[in-house]
């Protein structure tokens, strides 16, 4: 399986893409002008967020009281009502849009925000604080880690090597030197300089500290205290921020059962500290980037943990028939972390088969920058990003997207760790295939399934299932029909017929411009034991960036509910 991709599904089949030059014509990017501050991330469907929605809290209060909930969810729910605990992978999120929004408060309300986003070190008592203990730092040359001494948030202190150091700062020291020293080796910027920030641990490496935060249910976080956050839009043209991160002293097994301590220190720093990298190019970019492939990279740095697996539960496998750029609340919240799939997939494509392209996330964070000191840059949005490297490598969205789709039906052999992928989903009780949207048996005495149909959103896949059954002849052959959307809506039909024994087959029913189609597949009862349908709508238009949507861009979709209508008749 080590080859993954490049040898196993292309020596299957691999689908006509489309050069570049016949590609529809790709989005503009938002100008300067248009660039507002971002839209809050809703994390969660309650109290606040319909106060949000209701028009009884602006976004900068909203960011306030949920950022305020991490710390002391009591008094959230005393003054607002029912309000949830958020997940704790969403606190980067959280802090992220309350830095940002931050310039929007006043009096007691900024007063607040800056003890939550002060570092613990802060002498104004922030939200996490190492109050009276002494503190130490040790840096090395790309970063600098603090501890405290004494008191709540101080790690164990035993120094076995008698180098001065706790042995365990010694440790987060290691991976974090192995972390920076990798992000730099797949070519990522510096995190950029915090010299300005009135606390900036010394000097402008960025810092890391150690504290208590698993005592509010939280792994670690980043966040920014730049000073040029007061200053954009107006002054300061660019989303280009320094950041600092704070991630638990221990991660002891009372607060993190799943994985050892070391474990949850390494996917923890590699996750956060690639938040930081990220907020150097474009801090306020779609919030399912940032945390889809800040997860992604977990699995580069860390390949043996497989603590984002979890996530898999909320990807396109198991919701194909939502939108891979959703970045919404409540039940679906884990939508924005589970498209590392997406990810994980682009760069074993790319790569030559036996090892991933992993530069092509800093290909998408290069085209997504937004950066002050670069004001031609191309200042894309998460799709757009993808859209265009994807266009400059000669391939089209589209087809990859659909491919994405179509290959999710065999992640064992789609990926180089398909097989753990597939046993992690039967392990969970959960299924290993996406979603299907209707499951059909077709037999001799009811030989046509009649028209089915189904509203699709954008960047999605609706997915349908079709199983010869009594009567059905060993050389049968189903006939699919596809009446879909048009083709600014970028339909696309696939199949995949997957046999009793032996390789699955793959395919494509070719689409009009009014996105009608046919095609007779094998069917033959013995031999087929079923045959997958998957309709995509790989529709990347937008209106109304910045508007606060749940998309990328902050833009609604104009493709949504898009109708495919198909039907399957046996023939023999």
């Amino acid at each position: 399986m080590r080859k993954s991709f490049g040898a196993a599904m292309v020596a299957l089949l691999v689908i006509g893409l489309a050069p570049a030059g016949l590609a529809r014509s790709i989005q503009p990017r938002l100008d300067a002008g248009e660039r507002g501050r971002p839209e809050v991330t809703v994390t969660a469907q309650d109290a606040l967020s319909r106060s949000l929605q209701a028009g009884k809290l602006s976004p900068a209060r909203y960011a306030l009281e949920r950022a305020r909930s991490l710390f002391d969810l009591a008094s959230v729910r005393s003054r607002y009502g029912h309000v949830k605990r958020v997940a704790p992978r969403d606190a980067t999120s959280i802090l992220r849009d309350l830095a940002l929004h931050r310039p929007a408060l006043r009096g007691q309300d900024r007063a607040a925000a800056d003890r939550i986003l002060a570092r613990p070190t802060d002498p104004s008592e922030g939200e996490v604080d190492y109050g009276s203990a002494s503190t130490m730092t040790e840096c090395l040359e790309l970063f600098c880690v603090h501890w405290a001494t004494s008191g709540p948030h101080a790690p164990t202190l035993t120094d076995a090597s008698g180098n001065g150091v706790p042995d365990w700062v010694d440790s987060v020291m290691a991976e974090l030197d192995y972390i920076l020293g990798s992000y730099t080796e797949m070519g990522y910027q510096a995190v950029k300089s915090d010299l300005a920030s009135s606390e900036n641990g010394g000097d402008g490496r960025p810092d890391i500290y150690l504290a208590d935060v698993g005592a509010d249910s939280l792994y670690g976080y980043c966040t920014t205290d730049d000073p040029n956050t007061e200053l954009y839009p107006n002054s300061y043209n660019g989303l280009d921020f320094s950041a600092y991160c704070v991630i638990d002293e221990d991660f002891a097994a009372s607060q993190f059962p799943a994985n050892t301590p070391t474990e949850n220190m390494q996917v923890t720093a590699a996750h956060e500290y690639f938040h930081a990298v990220q907020f150097g190019y474009d801090a306020g970019d779609d919030t399912w980037f940032l945390e889809s492939t800040a997860a992604w990279v977990e699995d580069v740095l860390y390949n043996d943990i497989n603590d984002n697996y979890q996530y898999l539960l909320q990807s396109a496998i198991t919701y194909p028939d939502f939108s891979i750029d959703y970045t919404d609340d409540g039940d679906y919240s884990g939508l924005r972390y589970g498209q590392w799939l997406f990810f994980r997939y682009l760069t074993e494509r790319f790569g030559d088969g036996t090892t991933h392209d992993v530069a092509f996330i800093r290909s998408l964070w290069e085209r997504a920058a937004y950066r002050d000191a670069y004001p031609d840059d191309v200042d894309d949005y998460s799709i757009l990003a993808i859209e265009n490297e994807l266009a400059a490598r000669g391939y089209d969205f589209t087809d990859v997207f659909a491919d994405f789709s179509m290959f999710n039906w065999v992640i064992e052999l789609a990926y180089e760790e398909g097989v753990e992928y597939f046993q992690f989903f039967l392990d969970t009780g959960a299924s290993p295939r996406p979603y299907s949207v209707g499951d059909f048996k077709i037999k001799k005495t009811r030989p046509k399934t009649g028209n089915l149909s189904y509203d699709s959103v954008h960047l999605s896949a609706a997915n349908s299932t079709f199983k010869p059954a009594k009567g059905v002849t060993s050389g049968a052959k189903l006939l699919l029909k596809v009446d879909g959307p048009g083709s600014a809506v970028s339909p696309v039909a696939r199949y995949v017929v997957f046999y009793k024994s032996g390789l699955p087959d793959f395919g494509e029913i070719a689409l009009d411009g009014q996105g009608v189609g046919k095609k007779k597949v094998p069917f033959g009862k013995g031999t087929v034991a079923y045959v997958a349908l998957v309709l995509v709508n790989a529709s990347t238009r937008y209106s109304d960036c910045g508007s606060g949507y749940v998309y990328a861009c902050g833009g609604l979709p104009r493709d949504d509910y898009a109708r495919f209508v198909w039907s399957g008749t046996l023939k023999q």
